[in-house]
Order: structure tokens, then C-alpha cells, then sequence
């Protein structure tokens, strides 16, 4: 398996390590590493051959080959996968962080798990290029609508975006740093947008 690092995901974690004031940031890093070893630790049970994994700006890609093919079923459970290994910690680090008497230790703790915490729910949101979307995808493939989940997915994916849009305008006028959900709003716009548009082309 190759692994691939693209700039845009070198230049967004060099700005986070940049803006880090309390460590998050490598919390971050943690709990998407294991958000992506979840998911390739699917794949692999379900007998795919993976090719590659590539870190960037969106996140991870594992590019699996065709051969052997892996069920609409089997490969929708491993898009789960990711969500569930973030939330999983983040349970168990909440229930860890009552039993520990360090306070340093127990902040830790509970800030890895809010940090996990929100990368499961939020990749559970139903946007094309989150788990949520793609598994919606799949799952429709499987009952023979792959059209509809994907007119579904894309029109979610834009509906997300004008509400993330104004909240990351806010958040970045009210804190004079905090881009991020500006970031995610716009990038949502524009796979939204893209998706849109190669849905009118094939019609």
C-alpha cells in the first residue's frame, strides 16, 4: 500500500500547528489517524486489495482495487467504520477521564474525547464528501437507486453548506482567527456544486 501526502494537507496542518494555542491540534491529528486506521482496518476485513491511502485537504482516500470486489454492504459498513472508532473513543475516554485523579491527565482526556467526538458526528453528516454522504450512497446502490442517493446526497451536501457558511462567517468575525467551519462550508459549496453539476451533464 503507497501512502501519498498532498500539499494541501501539509499546508492545513502546518496552519493548525501554526494557530494551536492548547494542543488541540494534535489531538486532531490523533483522533483522524485513527478515524482512517478504522477505516482501512474494514476495508481489510472484507477482503479488499488496498492500493493506496492518501492524506489531503479533504482528509483520507483509499483507493482500493477492482478486484476482489467488495459489496455495496461491506464497503458502506467500512465508511462507517470511521465514525464509529471516534465515537467509541470518545466514549471511552470520557468514562477513563472519571476514574483519573491527575488533572492535567483527566483534561486531556476529556478534550480527546470532545475532539473525537465531533470528528464522528460531524463525519456522519449527510454530505457527499463525508461518511454520512457516502454511505448513504451506498446504501442506496445496494437497493438499485444509486441515483437517487445520489441526487439525496448532493442536494443535502449544499443544504449543509448554506448553513455552515454563515456560521463560519460568524465565527471568524467573532474570534478574528477561527476559519474553520468557513473552510468546511465553502469546500461543501463547491463538492455540492460539482456533484450538481455532473448530475446535469449525465441527465
Amino acid at each position: 500500500m503507497k501512502l501519498k501526502i498532498s500539499p494541501g494537507f501539509a499546508l492545513i496542518t502546518a496552519l493548525m500547528i501554526l494557530f494551536d494555542q492548547n494542543g488541540a491540534c494534535w489531538q486532531f491529528l490523533l483522533a483522524a489517524a485513527l478515524h482512517e486506521a478504522a477505516h482501512v482496518a474494514a476495508l481489510k476485513r472484507a477482503g479488499a486489495d488496498i492500493l493506496s491511502f492518501e492524506l489531503n485537504a479533504a482528509g483520507g482516500v483509499t483507493r482500493i482495487a477492482a478486484v476482489p470486489a467488495v459489496s455495496y454492504a461491506r464497503e458502506a459498513a467500512a465508511v462507517l467504520a470511521g465514525p464509529a472508532a471516534n465515537l467509541a473513543a470518545a466514549i471511552f475516554c470520557a468514562l477513563l477521564a472519571r476514574h483519573v485523579s491527575d488533572g492535567v491527565a483527566q483534561r486531556w482526556l476529556f478534550m480527546f474525547s470532545g475532539v473525537n467526538a465531533m470528528m464522528g458526528a460531524f463525519n456522519l453528516l449527510p454530505a457527499g464528501s463525508l461518511d454520512g454522504g457516502r454511505a448513504i450512497l451506498l446504501l442506496a446502490s445496494l437497493r438499485g437507486r444509486a441515483d437517487a442517493g445520489t441526487a439525496a446526497m448532493t442536494l443535502s451536501t449544499l443544504l449543509l453548506s448554506l448553513i455552515l457558511l454563515p456560521a463560519g462567517i460568524y465565527s471568524l468575525v467573532h474570534t478574528g482567527w477561527n476559519f474553520s467551519l468557513l473552510a468546511v462550508g465553502l469546500f461543501l459549496l463547491v463538492s455540492g456544486l460539482a456533484d450538481g453539476w455532473g448530475i446535469l451533464k449525465c441527465s
